[in-house]
């Protein structure tokens, strides 16, 4: 607990933990988009002269799905995770619940901000949800 309190008291630690938490989601958005790197390197890897961009548009789409999906699969286990054994109820602000639900909170808005929008009322967006 003394480790929350020390955040909560001082704005160099929570810029600190600020950049800290960038970098975790920055993490989990690169895991989630590396399926897509490896699908576009194959791709690439593969091109030949003839048709060599529309080929290359073709890979850039389906990795752009790719990137959904794993996003979707990534993203929403992290914030299952992240919720596991929380009990309903009312937390102190300087408590180790709330600093895990800041960090489900900044996943979830980068679902709903990036991710969602663009696979509106699918079987994803029902995925995400269901995990």
């Amino acid at each position: 607990m003394r480790i929350i309190q020390l955040i909560a008291g001082s704005a160099l630690v929570q810029v600190i933990l600020t950049l800290v938490l960038y970098a975790l989601y920055a993490m989990l958005v690169g895991m989630a988009m590396t399926p897509s790197a490896m699908l576009v390197r194959w791709g690439v890897g593969s091109l030949t002269q003839q048709g060599r961009w529309l080929a290359f548009a073709m890979v850039l789409g389906g990795s752009l799905f790719l990137f959904f999906a794993s996003a979707i699969l990534v993203l929403g286990l992290a914030i299952r995770f992240l919720s596991w054994g929380v009990q309903p109820g009312r937390y102190q602000y300087k408590s180790f619940t709330v600093l895990r639900w800041l960090i489900y909170s900044g996943i979830f808005t980068l679902m709903n901000t990036y991710v969602l929008p663009a696979v509106p009322m699918s079987f994803l967006t029902n995925a995400f949800f269901r995990i």
